[in-house]
C-alpha cells in the first residue's frame, strides 16, 4: 500500500489538536490552520483556494474535516484532485444543515451574536457539542478562546448561507447518533458512530480511526 498523504481541516474555532486521538496509517499528516478572511463576506471559494496555495503540498491528498472544516475540505476538493474526502462531524450538502442553521440564513440571526460572546461563554459547550473529559474541555475552550474574531465571524456567516451542488469527489461521511448541533436526522448516507456526539473525533476516535484506515486502504490498496 502505498504511502498516502492525510491534510487535516478542524472545525471553527478548533486547531489540530482535536486530530491528536486518532490513529492512522500514514506518515504523511499535514494540518491545515484556519486563516483570516480577506473580508468578513469572502467566498468560500476564495478562501479554499488561498488554503490550497498556501498549505496543500502534495499531489491526490486525502482531506478529513471536522465540521466546518469537511465543509472547506469539499471546497478544496472542487478546485484540485483528491482521491478521497473524510467528513467527521460534518455535512456534505445544504440540504443537511440543521433547523438553526436554517432559520439563520432566512432571518440573519446570526448577525446579532458576537463572536466574543460565544468565546467567553464555554458553560455551553458541553450542552451542545457533548460531554467531554476534563482534558478535551480544557483543550476545547483553549482552542475557541483563541480563535480571532474575524474567523468566527466569517465561519458563521459561510456556513450559515453555504450552498453547494454533489460533490464530484469520493466521499466517506462519519457522524455521530448523538450529534446535537448537526443532528444525525437530517444527515443521510453516513457511516454511524454509535452515541458520538459534535466533539467525538475526540470521544470516540478508536472507532473513527477504523473506519479511516479501512477507507484509505481500499484506495491505495494494489
Amino acid at each position: 500500500m502505498q504511502n498516502p498523504p492525510l491534510y487535516f481541516l478542524p472545525g471553527l474555532g478548533a486547531d489540530k489538536r482535536i486530530f491528536s486521538f486518532l490513529k492512522l496509517n500514514s506518515d504523511t499528516q499535514e494540518h491545515i490552520p484556519y486563516i483570516l478572511p480577506e473580508s468578513s463576506r469572502e467566498s468560500i471559494q476564495s478562501y479554499a483556494s488561498r488554503l490550497i496555495k498556501n498549505y496543500i503540498k502534495h499531489p491526490n491528498p486525502i482531506l478529513i474535516g471536522v465540521s466546518m472544516g469537511g465543509v472547506l475540505a469539499l471546497e478544496i476538493a472542487e478546485q484540485i484532485e483528491v482521491p478521497l474526502v473524510i467528513l467527521i462531524s460534518s455535512i456534505k450538502h445544504p440540504d443537511e444543515k440543521p433547523t438553526l442553521f436554517r432559520l439563520s440564513e432566512k432571518t440573519g440571526f446570526y448577525r446579532l451574536v458576537p463572536p466574543g460572546l460565544i468565546k467567553n461563554i464555554p458553560w455551553f459547550i458541553q450542552p451542545i457539542f457533548g460531554k467531554m473529559n476534563s482534558q478535551i474541555y480544557t483543550s476545547f475552550v483553549d482552542m475557541i478562546r483563541s480563535t480571532d474574531n474575524r474567523i468566527i465571524r466569517w465561519g458563521v456567516h459561510t456556513i450559515v448561507n453555504w450552498q453547494f451542488e454533489k460533490s464530484r469527489t469520493k466521499v466517506l461521511h462519519i457522524h455521530g447518533t448523538a450529534d446535537r448541533l448537526m443532528p444525525a436526522r437530517f444527515i443521510s448516507d453516513a457511516k454511524w458512530i454509535e452515541n458520538g456526539s459534535h466533539v467525538m473525533v475526540g470521544t470516540k476516535a478508536r472507532p473513527i480511526s477504523k473506519m479511516v484506515n479501512e477507507a484509505i486502504q481500499e484506495i491505495y490498496v494494489t
